[in-house]
């Protein structure tokens, strides 16, 4: 048996133009690692069967999709997971050559995406109906590293044949054990592979139980596993990823005051920085919802944002007894897409307070401002944070 390396693998992804409706995957986004599974909630029969054991088999619960994606942050990469949890507004460019888009994104509800994993190259695991529920954006050894928490309506990655299938056929039919609707999740253009036989899908059946696709011989017993090939994975829109180094934050009484102080020469530097968003993603199992849309929805959002820098002044910890509001703008400049625009990422933080601000003593170092703040909505800019990205794509796949 050959093993497989995990490297072979790769992350597609793609929105969705309505819920419900998979499609093909076919963006690719390089990522570090992944811990997105299916849990089947399986758990003993203990039901009484006249038997002194515990259970003779094991019962399936609501299927919950979800798990985490890591990342670093680059100006294609990142614009696809802000549009899997926010709401893009109108994209705009600077007319330059070529010219330099960006994207505005505000916390509301965003676009629903289909993402796959490659599993080394061998076989695809497909989530539909994606949303993000959390993204926390982190320093790693200088570079900035995103990992983005996702949850999903369903899943495609391997299936049974109902039925033996011997000769030239046109279609097959999936088994029931995992879903009474198996082929959902499957779209006409998906490669199928049955052993050795690949065949590419011509129609989904409206019930969900079948695929049609050209004239194939395949001889395959009932129980055959059948699953998605993977794809050939392209990577030309790869860009250098966002440096830690190139992170200018600007503070103020208000986001326009620091805005304007986030340049090299008004900056507020910092050691560590981390910045977590939340859409407190609602996920309850609901009836019908194996054949239906499931109800993924965000809720009441959320952020925080921790701070470590040098200890100056008293000034944070008079903010923090007053319970002063903040502002905070910051600024990731990647390198120039024209000869006057560079591509950035850049968070609007509208109003923060700080819950704590230690400045803890340690022989033999400095002193630090320890913070954790709050991130609020603000009545006079009528939000709490807003987003917005600049890059070399135009938004037609957002």
């Amino acid at each position: 048996m050959t093993n497989i390396i995990a490297d072979k693998g790769y992350l597609a992804v793609k929105p969705q133009l309505t819920a419900n409706t998979p499609v093909i995957p076919s963006i690719f986004l390089p990522y570090i690692t992944d811990s997105v599974i299916t849990n089947q909630n399986f758990v003993r029969d203990m039901r009484l069967f006249g038997i002194d054991w515990s259970g003779l088999d094991i019962l399936r619960g609501a299927k919950e999709h979800s798990g985490s994606i890591e990342f670093y942050l680059d100006p294609f990469t990142t614009a696809h997971f802000l549009n899997m949890g926010m709401k893009k507004g109108t994209t705009t460019n600077d007319g330059g050559t070529p010219p330099v888009y960006t994207h505005p994104f505000t916390a509301e509800d965003s676009k629903l995406y289909t993402i796959e994993f490659s599993v080394g190259g061998y076989y695809t695991r497909r989530y539909f109906d994606v949303r993000l529920n959390t993204l926390d954006i982190s320093i790693d050894n200088g570079k900035i590293k995103g990992t983005a928490n996702i949850q999903a309506g369903g899943e495609w990655s391997v299936r049974n044949l109902k039925t033996a299938l011997s000769g030239a056929v046109t279609s097959l039919t999936f088994d029931q054990k995992y879903s009474n609707y198996p082929a959902k999740g499957l779209v006409a253009g998906d490669i199928l592979k049955i052993g050795s036989v690949e065949v590419t899908i011509l129609t989904v059946s409206a019930d969900f139980q079948s695929v049609t696709f050209a004239s194939t011989s395949i001889t395959a017993s009932a129980g055959t596993p059948v699953y998605l090939k993977c794809q050939i994975p392209s990577y030309a829109g790869k860009r250098p990823v966002f440096m830690f180094e190139n992170m200018i934050i600007g503070s103020g009484a208000n986001a326009t005051e620091a805005n304007t102080n986030a340049t090299c020469t008004k900056q507020t530097q910092v050691n560590d920085i981390t910045f977590s968003f939340n859409n407190n993603l609602l996920t309850e199992p609901l009836s019908g919802d194996d054949c239906g849309p499931r109800n993924i929805q965000a809720t009441v959002k959320e952020a925080s944002l921790t701070i470590r820098r040098l200890f100056s002044d008293i000034s944070q910890v008079q903010k923090w007894i007053n319970a002063e509001k903040q502002a905070f703008v910051i600024k990731i400049l990647g390198t120039y897409g024209n000869n006057t625009t560079r591509e950035e990422l850049k968070i609007i933080i509208n109003n923060a307070k700080l819950i704590t601000n230690n400045n803890p003593i340690n022989q033999g170092g400095f002193v630090y401002d320890e913070q954790e703040f709050a991130v609020l909505y603000d009545e006079d800019d009528a939000q709490a944070i807003k987003v917005e990205l600049s890059n070399l794509e135009d938004g037609s796949d957002y």
